[in-house]
């Protein structure tokens, strides 16, 4: 029983890709006919990079019987104009302060975070000790 490599038709796979409603445009490079070095790929913030890469690992397997690594399909998304940004997109938490405070035998900490202009603070004060 052999091991052949499917033929790969580059030009094929680089069609296919773009019928996924988030890619915009593919080029797929390869050592020769058989083997897939790398996957490019433009794509819009409609979804996250993550699941256009395993859109990309499915199609690849179902329509060619392909199976390519994660690691090899690489994703550039871009903002076109009037384009909403996507859920996953949202501002990071950003540290605004940190302080530390022993008194005797009690040690408190207070945490300020800022998320869109509001700021949410946490403290804590619990037995102090040393680390020795």
């Amino acid at each position: 029983m052999g091991s052949e490599s499917p033929v790969i038709d580059r030009a094929e796979i680089e069609r296919v890709l773009c019928q996924i409603a988030e890619i915009d445009a593919a080029r797929v490079v390869g050592s020769d006919d058989t083997f897939i070095q790398e996957i490019h790929v433009l794509a819009s913030q409609k979804k996250a990079a993550r699941q256009i890469v395993r859109d990309i690992e499915t199609l690849l397997m179902t329509t060619f019987g392909i199976a390519v690594d994660h690691k090899k399909i690489s994703i550039a998304q871009i903002n076109k104009e009037n384009e909403p940004p996507p859920a996953h997109a949202e501002a990071r938490l950003q540290i605004t302060n940190i302080s530390l405070s022993v008194n005797c035998e009690v040690a408190s900490v207070e945490v300020s975070l800022t998320n869109n202009g509001t700021t949410h603070t946490g403290s804590i004060a619990g037995p102090a000790s040393s680390f020795i």
